[in-house]
């Protein structure tokens, strides 16, 4: 495990940022979902960029407990993984305005 807190965090993030999508292209084209749910793509990845952050989250208290450290790696990935994506990345299905209307309703960080 990362001992740095912070970069522990980003770290989780960049994982998500690079397997998040492929694993629902991969979901999708294996035919799992009923078409009802793969027919509005757009949410459907909002809703898969949620459960994985979800997942990335338990994962890092799993691993950490509960205490200061894993919050400030918490804050780290959801810092990281909403940010808007580097310009070559083709990670993100959302457009960047998109993306920012979304951070713009996010509620603020922990003091």
């Amino acid at each position: 495990m990362i001992a740095d807190p912070v970069r522990r965090g980003q770290a989780l993030a960049e994982f998500h940022r690079r397997l998040g999508t492929r694993l629902l292209d991969d979901l999708l084209e294996s035919g799992a979902l009923p078409d009802d749910r793969r027919r509005d793509r757009a949410m459907l990845r909002d809703e898969w960029e949620c459960f994985t952050l979800y997942a990335c989250v338990r994962g890092l208290i799993a691993a950490g407990g509960f205490n200061r450290e894993t919050a400030a790696a918490i804050d780290a990935l959801h810092e990281a993984a909403l940010a808007d994506p580097p310009a070559d990345a083709s990670r993100r299905a959302t457009p960047s305005t998109a993306r920012s209307d979304r951070k713009a309703a996010r509620p603020g960080r922990r003091p």
